[in-house]
C-alpha cells in the first residue's frame, strides 16, 4: 500500500511538471488577449465620454439661451 502511494505521489509529481508549461502558457495568453481588447475599448470609451459631456454642455447652453 506504501509503495502504491508513493509510486501514484512520484507519478502525479512528475507529470505536474509537464502540466504546468501549458497551463503557464494559456494564462499568458488570456493575460495577452485581456490586454489587447482592454486596448481596442479605449477608443470606445473615449468617444462615450466625449459626446456625454458634449451633450450635457449644449443642454446647458441651450437652457441659458431661451
Amino acid at each position: 500500500m506504501k509503495k502504491q502511494n508513493l509510486l501514484l505521489l512520484a507519478a502525479t509529481f512528475l507529470t505536474g511538471a509537464a502540466v504546468a508549461s501549458p497551463a503557464t502558457d494559456a494564462i499568458a495568453d488570456v493575460g495577452t488577449e485581456a490586454a489587447a481588447l482592454l486596448a481596442a475599448a479605449w477608443p470606445v470609451v473615449i468617444a462615450i465620454v466625449v459626446g456625454t459631456i458634449g451633450i450635457k454642455l449644449f443642454k446647458k447652453f441651450a437652457n441659458k439661451a431661451t
